[in-house]
């Protein structure tokens, strides 16, 4: 039942204009063999929220560089991702033991690992196994140390809807420049909160990332 409210929300997000995607924009570094191989090189990665409250981590058109020459391996994609909240913010981790890389000329083990703070700054490790006898052994690989830093796109933390202003704070979401009522949804389906809002309310509400709905729009917040 908690798999179909997920689902019903993430419909009731599409239609009224909520993204399931974040986006977060920084610096790459990349380490092969010992050697740095890319140092500073620009990117941006995506959490994609799942049905199943887990996320798909996405780095698009991931390139390394073998005796100067450039080979553009594709997208690293990391499924079942967990976002989980601590003091700071929340604890990212995921796997994948077989992802195919440069039109399957590379088949590797990825582990991802970092944190991101609740004002959105990311820090992640990103560790590519390259087995270089596959399929024949999958316990030797080359490693590709990857790092990534940067800070999330469009804040969810602060968003607008309806003209309103919706902001996460600590134990609370903040409403500014809205007159009406706010829901407050869990990512299961779930009011967790309701208000009526005469130009400002606090709202308070237990850490963790919500759905709002005031109006006729609905937006993400991050609660500490």
């Amino acid at each position: 039942m908690k798999k179909f409210y997920a689902l019903l929300l993430m419909v009731f997000a599409v239609a009224m204009g909520v993204s399931a995607q974040t986006y977060y924009n920084g610096k790459l570094d990349v380490e092969m063999l010992s050697e740095k191989i890319a140092d500073g090189m620009d990117a941006r990665v995506s959490l994609s929220e799942s049905a199943d409250g887990t996320y798909v981590f996405k780095l698009p058109d991931f390139r390394i560089t073998i005796n100067e020459t450039e080979l553009p391996c594709g997208d690293i994609v990391v499924e079942g991702v967990t976002r989980t909240a601590n003091a700071a913010g929340f604890d990212i981790a995921g796997s994948v033991n077989d992802l195919s890389l440069a039109g399957g000329v590379i088949h590797a083990k990825v582990d991802l690992a970092g944190t991101e703070t609740a004002e959105g700054a990311m820090d992640l490790t990103i560790t590519v196994g390259w087995y270089t006898d596959y399929p024949d052994d999958l316990s030797a690989t080359t490693p590709i140390n990857v790092t990534f830093k940067g800070q999330r796109v469009a804040g969810v933390n602060v968003v607008e809807a309806s003209g309103a202003v919706v902001r996460g704070a600590e134990g609370a979401i903040a409403v500014e420049g809205f007159a009406g009522r706010v829901n407050v949804y869990t990512v299961d389906g779930r009011l967790a909160a309701s208000a009526q809002v005469d130009g400002e309310a606090t709202i308070s509400v237990a850490a963790g990332l919500y759905v709002v709905r005031a109006g006729e729009k609905a937006v993400k917040v991050v609660v500490k």
